[in-house]
């Protein structure tokens, strides 16, 4: 190709045509030109296809931690609430020995696990400095929240400090109630005592349900909605046809459904005929195993289909009828190793 325009460039020259040979040359230069912008442009969407594949994955990765983040934050809610009686029937002066044996002595002590939110995506985030204000927004809310969180399991720590350090100086049953599961059969009348009977104790319960159940939880509820709504958007960015089902929608997939068929190794004691409820959570499935007390938040992935991620990568997918209503489930999992196939009949 060069050696053909220099052939055309030399004609021109030798027979004296010096107009047309600018002309040429004029037009030589701005096809040399549209290639160079033509290479930068093809340079340039590589690179942005590059940005977009590496933004994606980043963007893959924090709705894996969020999704994680979400159940475990779930589970605490649950086991704070489970206890929640107790507190309010030793504020309400309610107390009988008997709730010794639900656990009445230890739910100031038992201390939080504390924790900070998975940070793997949101550093990659912000390593990737990207001046979109969604992107902003949620790593400043994400920083926010996760300290007040964190404050208050420090708070709630402390408090349950306080309390064992007391009991250790003040009482000579220390070594009694440290050792052992308390019960109303198994303790000191002098344990019972305070437990059951002594404003100090009433105190500490007071305090502890103010930081737990008025402060706590509602900021953990608060991290749970940032969370969902946080996952939908960066859903929506991956996805552009991505919907999330609202609780309306939800309600066709809720109800009770009982186990006819059942391969699956790697959970061996199910049985056929166990029923398994699945409740509305927000923008979620609750699927609540009642034997196993073990509950799952099914996302919604594509019509019928839910997944669950913490559950062994589970998908669940919902069966209709002729007339369009949910009659059936089916849960899979997708690891050949951990393989797993379970079929239902919704009965209400």
């Amino acid at each position: 190709m060069i050696k053909f325009f220099r052939k055309i460039r030399q004609k021109l020259l030798s027979e004296n045509k010096l107009k047309r040979y600018l002309v040429y040359a004029f037009g030589e230069i701005i096809l040399v030109v549209i290639g160079i912008l033509i290479a930068l442009q093809i340079n340039n969407w590589n690179e942005q296809r590059k940005e977009h594949q590496k933004i994606a994955k980043i963007y893959e990765r924090l709705i894996l931690d969020i999704e994680n983040d979400i159940n475990d934050l779930a589970v605490r809610i649950e086991g704070y609430k489970a206890n929640e009686h107790l507190y309010r029937k030793v504020m309400n002066d309610s107390v009988s020995t008997d709730l010794l044996d639900e656990g009445l002595s230890r739910i100031v002590a038992n201390i939080p696990f504390s924790s900070k939110l998975r940070n793997t995506g949101i550093a990659q985030l912000k390593q990737a400095n990207l001046s979109d204000p969604f992107i902003q927004t949620m790593i400043s809310r994400y920083g926010d929240l996760d300290e007040r969180k964190t404050n208050y399991e420090t708070r709630i720590e402390a408090l349950s400090q306080e309390l064992i350090k007391h009991i250790r100086d003040e009482y000579p049953w220390y070594t009694e109630w440290i050792s052992k599961k308390i019960m109303k059969d198994n303790s000191s009348p002098e344990l019972q005592a305070f437990f059951v009977n002594s404003m100090e104790y009433r105190n500490f319960v007071t305090h502890s349900y103010n930081l737990i159940y008025n402060n706590y939880i509602r900021i953990i509820e608060d991290t749970i909605d940032f969370l969902h709504k946080t996952r939908v958007e960066l859903k929506r960015e991956l996805n552009p046809q991505f919907v999330i089902l609202d609780e309306k929608k939800l309600l066709d997939f809720a109800g009770s459904y009982e186990m006819v068929e059942i391969d699956c190794p790697i959970v061996p004691d199910l049985e056929v005929g166990m029923k398994l409820p699945v409740e509305i959570n927000s923008n979620t499935l609750k699927f609540k195993d009642e034997r196993f007390d073990i509950s799952m938040y099914l996302y919604h992935e594509l019509g019928d289909t839910f997944y669950e991620p913490r559950f062994i990568n589970a998908f669940f997918y919902f069966e209709r009828d002729n007339n369009d209503s949910i009659v059936g489930l089916k849960i899979q999992t997708k690891s050949s190793e951990e393989r797993c196939n379970i079929e239902l009949q919704k009965i209400n």
